[in-house]
């Protein structure tokens, strides 16, 4: 929001202006708690707030930037012919920006470039670029290191339906919502971008709508102070005042203010108020925990075959004995989310997505929270 504001065009000393347009649906009949909450206007309440304040988000601590560091090590390369590989390490890991990376890992990301033919390592131990390597480095994008999400094409049988770009966590028996209809996940077939599916009868389906940055714990934090505060920002319409209001009473309503877990449909629906990281974590929990189809969805977690029992069961089972985060995002299909993770293995490829996208301890302390929450 900070980027977009920033770009907005306007001269020297003139006031920045920003116009946000919020679309939320006309409710007409039962639907899912969290569909009442209006919590796209929340979302953006929140958002403004925190702007007004100088909030900032923080960089991911701990996040390993494979990717990234696939590109330096082709860049070095090309910048000097060739290089070995302790000296390539401690320039861009031992006194480089990649502190994270211990020789042991550095040592297996240049296997794994080996094995595709993107290095090649001489008889006198210097490495110097493949055929593959050469490829990729005169190629006209390859100073481009932006992310951006490949779309994935879903299909039924011998039919396809269309594409979609996919950043979130996705496995069999996941839903999602395309075409304004429901469907399950049969494969997710990474290589080749596809995702098969079939109609799915039951359950509130998560939207997938593209690849929106990973939304901070701050927001999180300041959307629920937002449903339960009385205050009105200046800055809203009339309309905007009104589905505030609604949200608010539906969030009373709910009882969300001691509750963490609620009956949605056939299934559960938890509100752990935590970013983006720990609600794609706690998914992967219930997943692990064999609750197939629980997701990030918006402000919670649906699980749309799982009772509120079932779910906290799970919850207390993840408590008792957590997995490790790279065992959780082993079982992530969809990892290739940046620019050189074709390159990786999937062990290089899963411990860079736990090092980014996961947050295992926050997890682990906000489904103790919600258990002491349901215990009250």
């Amino acid at each position: 929001m900070r980027q977009r504001l920033g770009r907005s065009g306007r001269r020297p000393g003139d006031p920045s202006v920003l116009r946000v347009l919020v679309e939320e649906p006309i409710i007409e009949s039962e639907v899912a708690p969290h569909d009442e909450l209006r919590e796209s206007l929340v979302q953006s309440v929140a958002m403004v707030e925190l702007l007004i304040e100088g909030f900032n988000e923080a960089p991911r601590e701990g996040a390993l930037h494979l990717s990234t560091l696939v590109q330096q090590v082709l860049s070095l390369c090309a910048q000097r012919g060739g290089f070995r590989a302790d000296d390539a390490w401690r320039a861009l890991c031992g006194s480089g920006p990649f502190t994270n990376i211990a020789a042991e890992l550095f040592a297996s990301l240049l296997r794994d470039l080996a094995a595709r033919e993107v290095l090649v390592q001489t008889q006198d131990g210097t490495i110097v670029l493949g055929h593959v390597g050469e490829r990729l480095v005169n190629h006209y994008d390859f100073y481009s290191a932006f992310l951006s999400f490949e779309e994935y094409r879903l299909v039924v049988g011998p039919r396809t339906l269309g594409t979609l770009p996919i950043s979130r966590p996705l496995s069999a028996d996941d839903l999602l919502l395309f075409a304004g209809r429901r469907w399950r996940v049969i494969e997710v077939r990474d290589n080749d971008r596809v995702i098969e599916l079939e109609p799915a009868p039951v359950g509130r389906a998560p939207s997938f709508t593209g690849a929106a940055a990973l939304l901070d714990d701050a927001v999180r934090a300041r959307m629920r102070a937002v449903y339960e505060s009385s205050a009105e920002g200046a800055y809203l319409d009339r309309g905007a005042r009104e589905l505030l209001a609604a949200g608010r009473r539906a969030y009373r309503r709910l009882g969300l203010t001691e509750r963490a877990v609620l009956a949605s449909g056939t299934g559960g629906v938890l509100f752990p108020w935590r970013g983006d990281g720990i609600l794609d974590t706690i998914a992967l929990l219930l997943r692990h925990e064999g609750l197939h189809g629980a997701a990030r969805d918006g402000v919670s977690v649906t699980v749309p075959l799982g009772t509120p029992g079932d779910v906290l069961g799970a919850l207390r089972n993840v408590a008792e004995d957590p997995p490790i985060a790279i065992e959780l995002a082993r079982e992530v299909a969809n990892k290739q989310v940046e620019k050189h993770h074709d390159l990786l293995d999937e062990e290089l490829l899963s411990a860079d997505y736990a090092s980014s996208h996961l947050d295992l301890p926050g997890a682990l302390a906000t489904i103790a929270g919600m258990l002491a929450a349901e215990a009250l």
